[in-house]
């Protein structure tokens, strides 16, 4: 009895195993086809983004972009236009230059659109970017790229220049470019003196005058302060003659030596006048008697 029910199921297993070998290739799953170009992300129904040219992103993150060669929708590089004036919106299609007044080029490369499809559930809503290269001008013979959206960064300093996205669509994008005004150089004026160091002899005579060396002035320092009279705004040393002249914009500072001689030191205060020269002179007493 024992043996006839072991028959039984050695057969009904041989016939399960016989049954897995002809027919497994239609119980597994077919594989994941893996996608290597545009075409196939694309056929195989996977979102596609109205750039120029078109992107299409599969699910394994890789963006593939649509081939445009030898096709007759290729654009031609549109013809330089010059002469554009700066704060006034321009309309560029892709491929398109502009060059402004100071040398400064601006190139719209490509349009992205990451805007959410109909129908499908989005993280965020996307936006129209435009990308921009530009070079000359302040930035010389480097090029740099930037990117433009209609929610972020719709506006960018760059260089001197400040560039903003106004309006784009999947085939234009409408911009502004400023360029931001150099400030004024603060109006300045002077402030000369001469030191008077001594006595540095104990005994002098008209014969055998003392002799003041170079170190004696160099070594000293004309120190500018703010009208706080402690704040250093600027520090100089004087020359071999004991001479000094110090360039300051208009307002009001204090003047000293440093070191003095005596103690610490007078301040003097001076208000320096636009293109004008006021003289501050010093005498320091060495104590030498």
């Amino acid at each position: 009895m024992y043996t006839k029910w072991l028959i039984v199921c050695v057969g009904i297993l041989s016939i399960l195993l016989v049954v897995l070998v002809v027919y497994r290739p239609t119980l597994v799953s077919a594989p994941i086809q893996k996608i290597t170009s545009f075409e196939e992300c694309k056929n195989a129904g996977y979102p596609v983004m109205e750039s120029y040219p078109e992107q299409c992103r599969a699910p394994s993150g890789e963006v593939f972009v649509r081939s445009i060669e030898n096709q007759n929708e290729k654009p031609v590089l549109a013809s330089t236009s010059s002469s554009i004036s700066f704060d006034s919106p321009v309309t560029l299609h892709p491929h398109e230059k502009i060059i402004f007044s100071d040398g400064l080029e601006v190139t719209l490369q490509e349009i992205n659109d990451s805007r959410c499809k109909p129908d499908v559930q989005c993280i965020w809503a996307g936006e129209l970017s435009a990308f921009l290269s530009i070079t000359n001008g302040t930035l010389g013979t480097d090029e740099r790229e930037m990117y433009l959206g209609t929610i972020n960064n719709t506006s960018r300093t760059l260089y001197g220049y400040v560039f903003t996205l106004v309006n784009a669509t999947t085939t234009d994008a409408t911009i502004i470019i400023s360029k931001i005004k150099p400030v004024e150089t603060t109006a300045q004026g002077f402030v000369t003196g001469h030191i008077t160091i001594g006595p540095l002899c104990p005994v002098e005579s008209i014969d055998h005058p003392c002799v003041v060396p170079s170190e004696t002035y160099t070594s000293r320092n004309v120190v500018v302060y703010a009208p706080d009279k402690a704040t250093v705004i600027k520090k100089t040393s004087l020359d071999t003659q004991g001479n000094y002249t110090v360039p300051l914009p208009v307002g009001t500072y204090w003047i000293q030596i440093q070191p003095a001689g005596i103690g610490e030191g007078e301040k003097k205060k001076v208000t320096i006048v636009a293109s004008q020269s006021i003289t501050v002179n010093f005498d320091i007493d060495t104590g030498i008697r």
